[in-house]
């Protein structure tokens, strides 16, 4: 993660550290300390900033803050990432994550939705803890088998099989199988 951009969006923005902390609910010092990389914000602080900054957690987890795509038009009709141009990215520690739409931090391009391939070893959680966020989210199992803790259920998902889950239901999976667990995951945007 870039530090840095956070800084840089916050500016972009116009927004000082007392302003971004009352959309985020954090204190200023606690904003300063992420922007100069002396604390590793959680995943839900990292939601709740990249809210407040009009991005989204993904990229503020990119190495760059440029567009994953090859090509793309101008007005953003269509774009096109090639499987040696993703961008590989951690969560929570847990790496194995692989962006497959294409991604800026700043606000010059929108896109609706974004799509990600996750890759879990045996016994692996793709989060430390259930998370929940506004946007909607649907999964596809590429290989192995899972178990989806969805709101107070547990269900064991395997190979083709999907789900879908609305915003703000807490989730988290986890890979119960003896080989790497694939999913390829798509979620809208606010």
């Amino acid at each position: 993660m870039k530090y840095d951009l956070i800084r840089k969006l916050r500016k972009a923005n116009k927004l000082t550290l007392v302003e971004l902390g009352e959309k985020t609910g954090y204190t200023p010092s606690f904003l300063s300390q992420i922007e100069r990389g002396l604390k590793e914000p959680s995943l839900e602080a990292m939601r709740k900033i990249a809210n407040a900054l009009d991005t989204t957690v993904i990229a503020l987890l990119e190495d760059d803050n440029t567009s994953t795509a090859e090509r793309a038009n101008e007005n953003g009709a269509y774009a096109i990432i090639r499987s040696n141009n993703r961008r590989k990215f951690t969560i929570d520690d847990i790496p194995g994550y692989e962006l497959i739409t294409p991604q800026t931090a700043d606000s010059s391009q929108k896109y609706a939705m974004y799509g990600l391939i996750s890759t879990l070893k045996p016994n692996e959680w793709s989060n430390k803890q259930l998370i929940r966020h506004a946007f909607e989210e649907c999964c596809y199992i590429i290989r192995g088998k899972m178990k989806a803790f969805i709101g107070d259920e547990s269900c064991l998902l395997s190979t083709g099989d999907s789900f879908y889950i609305k915003g703000f239901v807490p989730h988290n999976y986890l890979n119960v199988g003896d080989e790497d667990l694939v999913i390829l995951a798509f979620q809208s945007k606010m």
